[in-house]
């Protein structure tokens, strides 16, 4: 849900009195009033904070947050110019009061659109100015229908009405990487909508778990980029993990939250369904976490099955590394590829290396590998990447870089 809002006003700046409170839902909330609903005390001292609710010409038009001892105001107040009013302008702001310890982020876009609408209705038929009652009203209904129902759709007259939805904020989803491999939680072809960006509609069958997403793309004949941020658009909405693409060369070590998979009933249970075989009997929590206990940094998925062959009966190697990994009871161990004698050779031994590679790969029959070994050059790569690039596998990756260098492998 949405924090509460604990009161909704309206305040001006009055030609001759200066800023005061017009309309305040709660009555009381923020100056005396005389209602008998009213309350007791104001949650706010309005004459203490009145020049920040009604600010100078430079601070209006913009969001602005006020923390006021327990409380936070936000607001957004507006300013207009023009030689009909007093003192030829008009300055008022409609502000949110919250609990100072709330995140009141998602209030954000709706406080300034309904700050911008009311400039308009007041720029184009003085609304604010002539029809004081009206707005009573329906700002009492925007607090009430806000908190309740987390949208409101309230009409001012035969041609406005005031439209406001609240939507959660979530954090911008992670950089993804070529070799990265998308994971669904949710059932996506439910979700489809025949008016969906085409791209997201054809690679939607292509996320198996299995595929990257560069390799996504290539099947989906898709651009890469786009497939990117398709796939960053589902892992907004919690739609798609990701995880590293998985191979049986790769290495894997426990985290400190092992201790949590060794306690947790629920979770081994979990675990158990999600990576028996077709038909296989369910593995005991036991056996498991022995198995998730044996992986270290110095053994690759290969070594280690071939070690614990027996107790990895009727179990999906994949589904097991990728439960781990989703749960972060485990964590991978990258490897990567780096030119050992980098660091003894000159700028311009550097270069002539890079010709000499640079020609050699020409010949090796990718047209990439130019530039990922130019790429190489300039840093540690993952294998993971040299992979993905050159649609290889890792022992083929291996055997290439060694064919043009002498390079160390560094697991970390």
């Amino acid at each position: 849900g949405f924090v509460p809002i604990l009161s909704c006003f309206y305040a001006v700046f009055h030609p001759t009195e200066g800023p005061r409170v017009e309309v305040q839902v709660p009555p009381g909330s923020i100056t005396e009033s005389d209602d008998p609903t009213a309350f007791e005390e104001p949650l706010l001292d309005f004459d203490s904070i009145k020049n920040y609710i009604i600010p100078k010409e430079p601070l209006c038009d913009r969001m602005l947050i006020l923390k006021c001892g327990a409380y936070r105001i936000v607001s957004h107040p507006m300013h207009i110019s023009n030689p009909r009013y007093p003192r030829n302008f008009f300055l008022f702001n409609f502000c949110f009061v919250f609990y100072g310890d709330d995140e009141p982020t998602p209030y954000f876009p709706i406080i300034k659109e309904l700050a911008q609408m009311f400039c308009t209705l007041e720029e184009q038929s003085q609304f604010l100015t002539n029809r004081k009652s009206s707005l009573s009203s329906a700002i009492e209904q925007v607090f009430e229908d806000l908190n309740h129902y987390y949208e409101c759709m309230i009409p001012l007259d035969s041609a406005n009405k005031i439209n406001l939805k609240l939507f959660p904020l979530y954090a911008p989803p992670e950089e993804i990487k070529s070799y990265h491999v998308p994971i669904t939680t949710v059932q996506l072809k439910r979700l489809t909508d025949p008016n969906w960006d085409p791209t997201m509609r054809r690679i939607l069958g292509l996320i198996d778990g299995v595929s990257s997403v560069k390799r996504i793309a290539d099947l989906a004949d898709a651009d890469y980029s786009i497939v990117k941020k398709c796939i960053q658009h589902l892992m907004y909405y919690d739609c798609v993990l990701i995880i590293d693409i998985f191979q049986f060369s790769n290495r894997y070590a426990c985290t400190p939250d092992i201790e949590l998979f060794a306690t947790d009933d629920a979770m081994q249970a979990e675990c158990a369904s999600y990576v028996a075989s077709p038909g296989a009997p369910v593995t005991s929590p036991v056996s498991l976490l022995w198995l998730y206990r044996s992986l270290h940094h110095g053994i690759s998925v290969r070594e280690w099955a071939t070690h614990q062959k027996d107790k990895l009966y009727g179990i999906d190697i994949r589904r097991f590394i990728t439960f781990g990994f989703i749960k972060r009871i485990i964590y991978r161990v990258h490897s990567h590829a780096v030119l050992s004698s980098v660091g003894d050779v000159r700028d311009e031994d550097a270069e002539d290396r890079l010709r000499r590679m640079s020609q050699k790969s020409s010949t090796v029959g990718a047209p990439d590998e130019n530039a990922i070994f130019q790429r190489l050059l300039k840093g540690p790569r993952s294998m993971d990447w040299i992979c993905s690039e050159l649609n290889i596998s890792q022992k083929e990756a291996v055997e290439l870089l060694q064919r043009h260098g002498e390079w160390i492998f560094v697991h970390a």
